[in-house]
């Protein structure tokens, strides 16, 4: 077998083994948490990041030519496997102290496979730019993380302890992970600086994103254009399928047990609702009196659900681990304590299960298309006149919204965006062209812009410039990261193996 399918099979056991790896962690936690320890060390740490170097370790911790095999190459340079899991878990501990406590919450939703290639873009277009960082700055990142300090100095032989013995790196490792962190925070803030804004440009993007409009506006439905669509064939829904897939899921649902103490009985269950304790719903249930009440499983669109549990506690049953149980959650109708039983993540429909919502789907899409070309003709047809405009088109309901801006919704705010787009360009008076809203089509009028004063200017000025060259750094880190992308070439055969995926 070769090193490297020897390589990729240990790293596959380690992996299956991060969950046990948890226990260990844990112990560490608890070291952590000791009096003896005396910190203000991130806790949230220790568990974070531990698990993670224990997967990408085995590999990493490999020595030899062998382990730098090509994964892929950066402008021509070539980058081994050993580089890219090197890279892998930086990217992981990285976000581990960007996100702190929340860590946990986040880091499935990252990409960390392509957080990784992009930390390796960055870096090498830092050597290339000959962006650096010393020593000193290094030393001064380390000595300003309040989690090595004790009594407000920097304690070295507890960084060290730390960095060995929970993070299981070296400290050259670990203070070198710190330096390529703050070349890209180098490159970001280089880029920040070639932004430029006068005053007077300032003040006139100011103006366009706060200024408040007053609008008329009308909707066609598209129920309307309903009839004079032809029923889809098979080969037609097929080729539709891609465009709505994301569209066409089974929703995350949720199973519960919950005790219930209604707000004019708060005072009598006072003691219930105050006590900590570790009883089950059940045993509360029978020493105080009040029912376990239990659900199917449940979306949090459930028509169903919405008359047995307010909003906002439907909203919580869904940030609830499965088999967990949560304290008295209080709000205004009363108290409820919760169980969640059992989770089923939301599930994408495929094709052939599809049916009748994707055919709907294609109906309303095709009649939403109707009604857009409807209320242009009209438009065309009635110059100016927005009036008569949504009478040609069938419109009896002229709608008015006043003081609309960025950022503020409509009664149905899914078409507020499309409402902002449509807008934009226009001068009092003009009318916009027709645009599709989940309604069906949309036609809208501009009867008067009122531009901020110069006194809420001067009030949000610092934090508006701020956010504008945040945006515009941003968008400039963006454009660099898609130009270096083009340079990037990767074995993707053995990405898949690395992660176990089917080729």
């Amino acid at each position: 077998m070769s090193w490297k399918k020897q390589s990729i099979t240990r790293l596959k056991k380690v992996v299956k083994a991060a969950g046990r790896g948890y226990n260990a962690a844990n112990s560490m936690l608890k070291l952590l948490r000791h009096k003896d320890t005396q910190k203000k060390i991130y806790i949230f740490l220790a568990v974070a990041v531990v698990v993670t170097f224990v997967v990408s370790g085995v590999i990493i911790g490999e020595t030899g030519n062998e382990s730098r095999s090509p994964l892929g190459t950066i402008d021509g340079r070539k980058i081994s496997l050993q580089d890219y899991l090197a890279s892998y878990k930086a990217s992981q501990h990285q976000a581990a102290w960007a996100y702190g406590e929340r860590y946990h919450q986040v880091r499935r939703l990252i990409n960390f496979r392509s957080e990784a290639w992009d930390r390796l873009l960055l870096l090498h277009h830092a050597r290339k730019e000959n962006i650096r960082v010393s020593d000193r700055e290094v030393v001064d990142w380390l000595a300003s993380q309040s989690g090595f300090s004790n009594k407000g100095v920097f304690d070295t032989g507890f960084y060290r302890r730390y960095v060995k013995d929970y993070l299981r790196m070296d400290p050259r490792q670990f203070e070198e992970e710190v330096r390529q962190m703050l070349q890209i925070r180098k490159i970001s803030e280089k880029l920040r600086s070639d932004v430029t804004c006068t005053d007077e440009a300032l003040k006139a993007l100011y103006a366009e994103e706060n200024a408040e409009r007053d609008i008329s506006y009308g909707i066609l439905p598209w129920e309307t254009e309903k009839p004079g669509v032809p029923a889809p064939d098979d080969k037609t829904l097929e080729d539709f399928y891609p465009a709505v897939q994301d569209e066409l899921t089974d929703p995350e649902r949720v199973k519960i047990k919950y005790l219930e103490v209604p707000k004019e009985r708060a005072e009598a269950f006072q003691e219930l609702l105050s006590a900590k304790t570790e009883d089950t719903l059940e045993a509360l249930s029978t020493k105080y009196g009040l029912p376990v009440q239990a659900t199917g499983l449940f979306s949090k669109d459930d028509p169903e659900i919405a008359k047995r549990l307010p909003v906002e506690i439907v909203g919580f049953c869904f940030m609830i681990p499965e088999q967990k149980e949560t304290g008295w959650i209080t709000i205004d109708q009363g108290s409820f304590k919760i169980f969640v039983e059992a989770k089923e993540p939301a599930r994408p429909i495929a094709f052939a299960q599809a049916g009748a919502r994707l055919k709907d789907l294609w109906v309303k899409r095709k009649a939403s298309e109707t009604a857009v070309k409807k209320l242009d003709e009209a438009r065309q047809k009635s110059g100016a006149d927005f009036g008569a405009l949504l009478k040609n088109a069938g419109i009896a309901e002229t709608r008015r919204l006043e003081q609309f801006g960025k950022g503020r919704s409509l009664p149905t705010p899914a078409a507020s965006d499309a409402f902002e787009q449509a807008v934009a360009p226009l001068k009092p008076g003009e009318i916009s062209a027709a645009f599709a809203v989940p309604e069906g089509a949309a036609i809208l009028t501009l009867e008067k812009i009122s531009s901020p004063d110069d006194k809420k200017f001067s009030e949000e000025k610092e934090a508006f410039k701020k956010r504008l060259v945040d945006q515009k750094t941003q968008e400039a880190f963006n454009a660099l990261l898609e130009t270096l992308r083009a340079k990037l070439t990767v074995d993707l055969e053995t990405m898949k193996k690395i992660f176990n995926e089917e080729p």
